[in-house]
């Protein structure tokens, strides 16, 4: 799919399924808004709610550029990432934002950062 076709390059947040690292991935737009955050944790709620997750214990949240309008977005993130009952125990999550946004590269065996998407879903990917 061109780039400019996407939900992240229009300004909206990308949930999609990835069958092949069997995870979910949250793509954020090039500028993070809260209009953009509006409604993802009822998004990621109801699919968890469906079904449409279960056995999905990874995810990976690409921050683009990291380019958030503030810190209450950052807030609003992890507050819906949360709030659908993701980051608990079951789940690897793999953050991608740029260096200078992040202390550390992994910080457990659930939880790491780095600075590209093909890195974080080999992460994800591999078995605990």
């Amino acid at each position: 799919m061109p780039m400019g076709d996407t939900a992240a390059a229009r300004g909206d947040v990308e949930v999609t399924y990835d069958t092949a690292m069997g995870g979910v991935v949250v793509s954020l737009p090039q500028f993070i808004t809260m209009a953009a955050l509006e409604g993802l944790q009822e998004r990621l709620a109801s699919r968890v709610a469906a079904g449409v997750l279960d056995g999905a214990r990874r995810l990976l949240v690409d921050t683009n550029q990291h380019d958030f309008e503030s810190v209450a977005c950052i807030r609003a993130l992890r507050d819906a990432l949360e709030g659908a009952g993701i980051g608990n125990g079951c789940w690897r999550v793999g953050f991608v934002a740029p260096a200078e946004h992040r202390a550390s590269t992994v910080v457990s065996d659930r939880e790491a950062y780095f600075n590209d998407v093909a890195a974080a879903r080999a992460w994800l990917s591999k078995p605990r």
